[in-house]
């Protein structure tokens, strides 16, 4: 868990300063000292959290509200100027921007010149760069360089004041600083990516693995800085493409893209021809022999219908499809992904029949005298008002007055048009078909049906995965339109949702076919991302700015 600094520690702090109820003000309340301040009368603050490393680059500000009555030293005279073991319990380096003569110091009495003066009114930036393990301040919003070396470690922000009134006011991100931060961010994010990108890489090549050397190694290439590459060399370049072709086919393989991936084979076979090297990935991987490519390009077009299918709505066929060629999917984990599109598939017949009645009333609210009615008056037609408790549904108890959810999916209500003043002498007549409040009724209750044999088959099965989304699915009908009402609610019955449903069976299925569920290029990019985390925790300062997600996947 990462804690930013946020205020002053009153735990961490001289007896002679005060701090504000919002942690933010510190003033100095020791004796005044003439004609110059005694030692014991110096006193220092720290935040609560030390800066975080994994960030890049860490920054606060301080506003100097009152000097004090010498105004010698308003910020940070403390930090800097002492050494190590200043107080007891806190025997550490620091390093500091003195206020007086604008002079910096790292743990010594006499500091270096650095910047610009400054006092009551002034306010001053204090920030590290971890990916130069530099500190840099500001004032008043006026970038004043680099300053030190090797600043690293767990450091702390801190401000020391010394004579009587001197007040500060911290902003550690409370309120837009005045230095442009952001944008020096977005430099220093750039030079350390240009920087990354920039570092020179070898391919090692081997028949059932690959990896990459940094910096160049010579043993791979001529050892003449002149004349053409040598074989090894243009054969590592060929096995770069290789693998990169394969880690793209797996992908694509994967997620059913039978199209693309029909046409990355090709070209990669093209390349075979002209005698261009080739090298395979690890077992595992998903890639597959020449002799299976028929196979391969089967299986994935049957993927992709069945992923199509349950993302248009469609899961009768669906699960007929996959009961047909991926049996062992649907049978896997106690027949989780039958369950898991059974529920699914009571979601939409629900969403189906409410769209229709939604249709059925705006015609009627529009006046569309010649819809014909076939139940007679209004009062007939299910009520929205007071909802449907799951309960009436598994129980097989549905009132008129609770036979309707008001939700609206696929179908465009709004995109269907209703004359509401017809010539006279003429009939108003549509081209399409229109549900009649009957309709919607026989929907309604198709999709009760379907719940009342659902829950018969499933109320006794006590594992707790199946009892929370089966409990989840039946709430549906509670609501009078899932969809908007926000949440977890409308999570269920969207597109997200079949969407992830998707997701899940074609994973089943390729775990059923003993292939591994993910991918090797999500594989590669969740490892990348992982190891650059775990840099970043160890203070790595440049794998802030080593962004995998915003580099790759978002550029």
């Amino acid at each position: 868990m990462i804690q930013l600094p946020t205020r002053w520690n009153r735990e961490d702090r001289s007896p002679s300063l005060n701090i504000s109820a919002d942690g933010r003000e510190v003033h100095f309340n020791g004796l005044p000292s003439l004609p110059v301040p005694a030692e014991k009368e110096a006193a220092a603050v720290r935040a609560n959290f030390p800066m975080p490393r994994l960030c890049g680059i860490y920054y606060y500000e301080v506003e100097i509200i009152n000097k004090g009555l010498k105004g010698r030293v308003s910020l940070t005279r403390l930090p800097g100027w002492a050494q190590p073991g200043w107080q007891p319990e806190w025997a550490h380096e620091s390093w500091g921007y003195h206020g007086d003569d604008g002079r910096s110091f790292a743990s010594q009495d006499t500091g270096s010149p650095y910047g610009q003066k400054f006092s009551t009114g002034d306010t001053i930036g204090c920030g590290v760069d971890f990916t130069l393990k530099r500190a840099f301040y500001t004032k008043n919003g006026a970038f004043q360089g680099y300053v030190f070396e090797d600043v690293d470690g767990e450091l702390y922000p801190m401000v020391g004041l010394r004579t009587q009134g001197e007040t500060i006011k911290a902003n550690f991100g409370h309120a837009p600083f005045k230095f442009d931060i952001e944008s020096h961010v977005h430099q220093r994010r750039n030079a350390t990516w240009a920087k990354i990108q920039s570092t020179p890489i070898t391919w090692a090549p081997s028949s059932r693995s690959f990896g990459i050397l940094r910096e160049r190694d010579t043993s791979m290439t001529n050892s003449s800085t002149s004349g053409p590459p040598s074989a090894l060399a243009i054969a590592s370049i060929n096995d770069v493409s290789n693998v990169m072709d394969q880690i793209v086919l797996d992908y694509l393989h994967h997620h059913g893209y039978a199209g693309a991936g029909k046409a990355l084979r090709k070209a990669m076979e093209s390349k075979s021809a002209l005698g261009l090297s080739s090298v395979g990935l690890p077992t595992g991987s998903g890639s597959t022999s020449a002799s299976s490519t028929s196979t391969e390009e089967s299986d994935t077009i049957s993927r992709q219908h069945i992923m199509s299918a349950i993302v248009s709505g469609d899961i009768d066929f669906a699960l007929s499809e996959t009961r047909s060629k991926y049996p062992a999917a649907i049978d896997a984990k106690g027949g989780w992904m039958l369950f898991r599109l059974r529920c699914r598939k009571f979601v939409e017949l629900v969403l189906e029949a409410a769209a229709a009645l939604k249709i059925a009333r705006k015609i009627e609210a529009a006046g569309a005298s010649s819809v014909q009615r076939t139940i007679g008056a209004p009062s007939a037609y299910p009520s929205f008002e007071t909802g449907m408790h799951p309960d009436s549904l598994v129980h097989g108890t549905v009132s008129e007055e609770q036979e309707d959810v008001d939700v609206d999916v696929d179908a465009d209500a709004d995109a269907m048009e209703v004359d509401e003043r017809p010539a006279q002498g003429q009939t108003h007549t549509s081209s399409a078909p229109t549900p009649s409040p009957t309709t919607a009724q026989i929907a309604l209750e198709h999709a009760f049906q379907y719940g009342r044999l659902l829950n018969a088959d499933y109320e006794h099965d006590e594992r707790p995965h199946v009892q929370y989304l089966f409990r989840r699915t039946f709430s549906l009908v509670a609501y009078e339109s899932p969809l908007e009402v926000g949440g977890d609610v409308s999570r269920l019955a969207g597109q997200g949702a079949r969407e992830e449903l998707a997701t899940e069976l074609n994973e089943a299925i390729l775990a059923s076919q003993g292939k591994h569920p993910c991918p090797m290029l999500e594989r590669v990019v969740a490892h990348t991302t992982s190891v650059v985390l775990e840099l970043g925790f160890r203070g790595s300062g440049i794998a802030a700015f080593a962004d995998t997600e915003k580099e790759f996947l978002h550029c």
